[in-house]
C-alpha cells in the first residue's frame, strides 16, 4: 500500500530560503525608511558654520585656522549620512593655499562630522629685511606665527648666500622664484636627519652661494654648515643631481665615516662629501681621507 506523498528535500529548504529572503527584505525596507527619516532630522543636521579646530600643531598660527572656519561659512547645513556634505567641506577647504590635503575622519552621531587637513609645515627659514621668512618643501612662503607660537617651530635650517641676495620674497602662499632657495629648500629636506640631531654636528644652515652655477662647475651648490663650524661640502641635492653625482643614503654614509674618526666633526673645518672617499681639511689644516 502506498503512503502519502513525501514532500522533497528541497522545499522545506525553499521554505526556509523564502522566510528568511521576506525578513531580510522587510528588515531592508525598514531600516531605509527609517535611515531616510533620520537624514531629514534637524538632530542629525552638520551646521558647518560651527566649526572648530579639535587638534593643531601648536606652532599653527591662529590666522589660518581663521581661514578655514572662513571657508566653511557659506555653507549650508547637511545631513550626518548624506556623504556630499563632507564632499563640499572638503572641497572648501581644498582652496586654501596653506592646506595640503584633505580627508574624512569619521563621524560621532548624531551630528558631528569630522575632517583631517594635512598642513604645509615649514622646513628652512631665511632672513629678510623684514624680518625671518618660513618655507615649506615647495619654496612656498608661510606667514610667520607670532612669537608665543613661534617657540614650538620645530629646528629649522637657515638658508643664506655670502654673494648677492636672494630676491625679494613674495607674497604669503607664493613660491620663492630665485633659483638658488628651491635648491637650498629640496636640501633641507634632503638632510632633515641632520637638522634635528643634537650636538656640533647638528645642521644649522645651508649656504647655497654656488647654487646658480656662477662660481664653476667645481663650486659645492649646497654647503651644510654644522652648529660647531664645520663646513659639509655637500653637492646638489637628490632632485637636482648629476649624472654620477653620489646618492644621498651614499653622502650620508659618507658623513658617518667621516664622524667616525672625528666625532662630533671635532676639529673637522671642512668635509667634503662629493666623491666616494670624502675628503676632510682639519685645523691643523691638512688633507685626510675618512676610510
Amino acid at each position: 500500500m502506498r503512503g502519502k506523498p513525501r514532500a522533497s528535500p528541497g522545499s522545506a529548504l525553499r521554505r526556509v530560503l523564502l522566510g528568511g529572503a521576506l525578513a531580510l527584505t522587510l528588515a531592508f525596507y525598514l531600516g531605509r525608511a527609517a535611515t531616510d527619516a533620520a537624514a531629514r532630522s534637524p538632530t542629525f543636521f552638520v551646521d558647518p558654520t560651527r566649526a572648530a579646530l579639535e587638534e593643531a600643531p601648536p606652532w599653527l598660527p591662529p590666522e589660518w585656522a581663521a581661514e578655514a572656519q572662513a571657508a566653511l561659512r557659506d555653507l549650508p547645513p547637511f545631513s550626518i549620512f548624506d556623504s556630499r556634505g563632507t564632499e563640499e567641506a572638503e572641497r572648501a577647504l581644498r582652496g586654501l593655499r596653506w592646506v595640503r590635503s584633505v580627508e574624512p575622519a569619521g563621524r560621532t552621531f548624531p551630528r558631528v562630522a569630522r575632517l583631517r587637513i594635512r598642513v604645509r609645515r615649514p622646513v628652512a627659514k631665511l632672513e629678510t629685511g623684514g624680518g625671518t621668512a618660513l618655507l615649506d618643501d615647495e619654496g612656498m612662503l608661510l606667514p610667520v606665527p607670532g612669537p608665543e607660537r613661534e617657540v614650538h617651530l620645530p629646528s629649522l635650517p637657515r638658508l643664506l648666500a655670502t654673494r648677492g641676495d636672494l630676491g625679494e620674497p613674495p607674497g604669503v602662499g607664493a613660491a620663492w622664484r630665485d633659483r638658488r632657495v628651491r635648491t637650498g629648500v629640496a636640501a633641507a629636506v634632503e638632510v632633515r636627519p641632520l637638522v634635528l640631531r643634537r650636538g656640533p654636528s647638528r645642521v644649522v644652515a645651508i649656504d647655497v652661494t654656488a647654487a646658480d652655477g656662477k662660481d664653476g662647475p667645481l663650486a659645492p651648490p649646497v654647503v651644510l654648515l654644522a652648529e660647531g663650524g664645520a663646513r659639509i661640502l655637500w653637492g646638489r641635492p637628490a632632485a637636482e643631481r648629476a649624472f654620477g653625482e653620489l646618492s644621498t643614503a651614499a653622502k650620508l654614509e659618507a658623513l658617518s665615516r667621516v664622524e667616525a674618526t672625528y666625532p662630533g666633526l671635532a676639529g673637522v673645518r671642512e668635509a667634503d662629501l662629493r666623491f666616494d672617499r670624502p675628503v676632510v681639511v682639519t685645523d691643523s689644516s691638512r688633507l685626510a681621507d675618512a676610510h
